[in-house]
């Protein structure tokens, strides 16, 4: 498929398999209807969706929502699947604007800093109330999908950018990846917080994160060649593999065979 962008950072296909979203380094994001045999069919939408390259990309689970993430420290929503933009987003503030069909609206300033750098990641929660997003500020958010506004104060504890964000299938723990090489687990059944120690055993950035499907082991790749398997009820790891090449994706499936590339 031919984009006309320099560079996509970022696939990701809907839940039901009819669309395909491009995150694209000129601020767009292009989205392709895809038939029953995987096939593409022409572009659907071409979303002016940030001021800079769009660096992060997600749909909820019921496919709804869209979520970006972008090199100018911004999170937007979207609504699918007439694709309509829920608000401009705000430099200013922890905000993400809203809108009601035709009318928009900005919805308050929330009460937690927002992104001051890039945003890397972004994840939606099981039942698609909650975004993740983690920025090269060394920021976790936690968004209220519905408000629009973060749901607290910043996540704070890694040292560098956070690349990567999951969920725990059940929702209740989050799991973030940093370029300061480590791996945090983090505690969302009251007031999020940190989950024990940070997770070492890689030697450069950790660039993906997932959970199995019952929660007991997170996967992990790095781009020192490694793969870590977390055994989590006693945060212990087992190499999973080493390559030469970095590995920057790591995918568990519903029945918890574990890919990494």
């Amino acid at each position: 498929m031919e984009t006309g962008a320099r560079a996509i950072y970022k696939v990701a296909v809907s839940p039901n398999g009819r669309t395909l979203a491009a995150a694209r380094s000129d601020g767009r994001v292009q989205l392709w209807g895809m038939g029953q045999s995987d096939a593409l069919g022409p572009v659907t939408e071409t979303l002016a969706a940030h001021d800079d390259a769009v660096t992060a990309l997600a749909f909820s689970p019921d496919g709804r929502v869209m979520a970006t993430g972008g090199r100018d420290h911004m999170v937007q929503l979207w609504q699918m699947p007439k694709v309509q933009k829920l608000g401009p987003g705000t430099r200013k503030g922890p905000e993400i604007v809203g809108a009601r069909m035709a009318k928009v609206q900005k919805l308050g300033p929330g009460t937690a800093a927002g992104h001051g750098a890039t945003v890397y990641s972004v994840a939606f929660s099981p039942d698609g109330r909650t975004l993740a997003s983690g920025g090269g500020d060394g920021k976790i958010l936690l968004w209220d999908v519905a408000r629009r506004r973060p749901r607290g104060p910043a996540l704070t504890g890694h040292r560098h950018w956070v690349l990567a964000v999951a969920f725990s299938r059940d929702g209740k723990t989050l799991a973030s990846a940093s370029s300061d090489g480590t791996v945090r687990l983090w505690d969302l059944t009251g007031r999020p917080r940190a989950l024990g120690q940070p997770l070492l055993g890689h030697r450069d950035w950790v660039y993906s994160v997932a959970f199995s499907p019952d929660g007991k082991t997170l996967a992990s790749a790095s781009a020192d060649g490694t793969a870590f398997l977390w055994q989590l009820s006693r945060t212990r790891a087992a190499r999973l593999r080493r390559a030469i090449d970095a590995m920057t994706n790591v995918r568990v499936s519903a029945d918890g065979q574990v890919t990494v590339k």
